[in-house]
Order: C-alpha cells, then structure tokens, then sequence
C-alpha cells in the first residue's frame, strides 16, 4: 500500500475511532456475511489504446 494512502486511511479511521485493522476486520466481515464486495467494482469501458 501506497505510504500516503496508508497515511491517509490510518488518519481517517483513528477520526471514526478506529484502527485500519479495525476497518478491515469490519471489510471482512461484511464480505462473509454477504458474499460479495460491498462496493461496486467496474472497469473503465473506454480502450486504452484510444
């Protein structure tokens, strides 16, 4: 992970009184009980190469 993003995340979880580990437990959790991402994932439909 990318140290700005991790930075930034560890920042924005501590303002919710949370841990990243926290937040990613919760990710996982949420995934299990769901089975599935519990966000819409896409890929950009326009060519690369255009």
């Amino acid at each position: 992970m990318d140290a700005d993003l991790k930075r930034n995340m560890e920042e924005t979880c501590s303002k919710m009184g949370l841990t990243m580990a926290d937040a990613f437990t919760m990710f996982a959790v949420k995934v299990v009980q769901d089975r599935r991402i519990p966000f819409e994932i896409t890929a950009d439909p326009t060519p690369y190469d255009s």
